[in-house]
Order: C-alpha cells, then structure tokens, then sequence
C-alpha cells in the first residue's frame, strides 16, 4: 500500500509515516516510491509502541 493509504489506516499523517522510517519501520522501495505491508508494519508497532489501548 502507498504511504498514504497506511496513514489512512492507522489514522496518522503522512509525516508521522515519514519519521517513524529512520526507525526501520518496514517498507519495500520499489520505482522510486515506498510500499508498506499491513501485516509487517502492524507487527512492527506492536513491537516498538505496544499493543493499542482497549476500551473496557
């Protein structure tokens, strides 16, 4: 998916995208452009920022 449909997902900015890359958040960069996995950048923020907050 393109930087901003995973912005669009994870309900972030295209920036906050951008500054999480130096920390090796995963993408594929492919024709001048980055890609990202769902299911590898959802592991990746599980492993640096938790599991999200649940509503009880």
């Amino acid at each position: 998916m393109t930087k901003q449909q995973l912005a669009d997902h994870l309900g972030v900015t295209r920036r906050w995208i951008e500054t999480q890359q130096p920390l090796d958040l995963p993408h594929l960069h492919t024709g001048g452009m980055n890609r990202y996995r769902i299911s590898d950048v959802e592991s990746w923020l599980h492993e640096h920022y938790g599991s999200p907050a649940r509503n009880a």
